[in-house]
């Protein structure tokens, strides 16, 4: 299934301690990655792909209801249109 990729949120406000924990796989970062593109118009990378994905994860949790979720795009997407990120679409 590829690398497991660990993601957390936390609260700037305490210290950057780390508040919650959880885990995605690079399937799911692809499959976001590549949504993001084809609706949004963001060519991202696997990074933003997980980034995103893990975001809107976050976003369901109760406490972060009403919250501002920010995602910073880590990586640009053109360096990935020759890998398995977009496999399926070629």
């Amino acid at each position: 299934m590829g690398r497991t990729l660990c993601l957390g949120a936390t609260k700037i406000s305490s210290s950057n301690a780390l508040e919650n924990e959880d885990t995605l796989n690079e399937v799911q970062a692809y499959e976001m990655g590549r949504q993001l593109a084809q609706v949004e118009g963001i060519l991202g990378g696997i990074s933003t792909g997980a980034g995103v994905f893990a975001g809107l994860k976050i976003g369901q949790r109760s406490q972060y209801r009403n919250q501002r979720i920010v995602i910073l795009q880590p990586s640009a997407g053109e360096r990935y249109l020759s890998t398995a990120m977009w496999e399926k679409e070629r």
